[in-house]
């Protein structure tokens, strides 16, 4: 069973499996981002070419067919915690975590998921730099 966090997946791939065929799984190969978790395609692209013929990234393998809604479980996320963090030069043009803002990210992280089972994280830099831990919602 596939978790999906992202919201509109479940519409998305509904109409992937009625009118393209299915969902194309994507397994990550990419040891440089062991946790980025799989992709997702349909199985045919919009002139009705298989979409096993292009390959959506080089980090992903071969995929496998999913033909059934059944196979994923779809999670809502809320927001658990939101702190800032600090930044620093990367190669080239890129920034990266600091090493204080890993370790706490980590940290945040493991307590977030000790409590709710999982958790996860994005970063919101629209007014500041800000981490935030997201955990999957309370059923209502």
């Amino acid at each position: 069973m596939y978790k999906i966090t992202v919201p509109g997946a479940k519409e998305r791939f509904q109409d992937w499996i009625a009118n393209r065929g299915g969902v194309l799984v994507w397994p990550n190969v990419n040891l440089s981002d062991c946790g980025k978790g799989p992709t997702f395609t349909p199985a045919t692209t919009s002139t009705g070419e298989d979409g096993r013929k292009h390959k959506p990234h080089w980090s992903v393998g071969e995929p496998s067919l999913v033909t059934s809604i059944d196979e994923f479980e779809f999670v809502a996320l809320r927001e658990y915690k939101r702190f800032h963090v600090g930044t620093c030069r990367g190669d080239g043009l890129s920034f990266v975590l600091t090493d204080a803002a890993s370790r706490r990210l980590k940290r945040e992280l493991a307590k977030a998921a000790e409590q709710h089972g999982d958790s996860f994280y994005e970063f919101d830099y629209a007014d500041h730099k800000n981490c935030v831990i997201l955990v999957p919602a309370e059923e209502s």
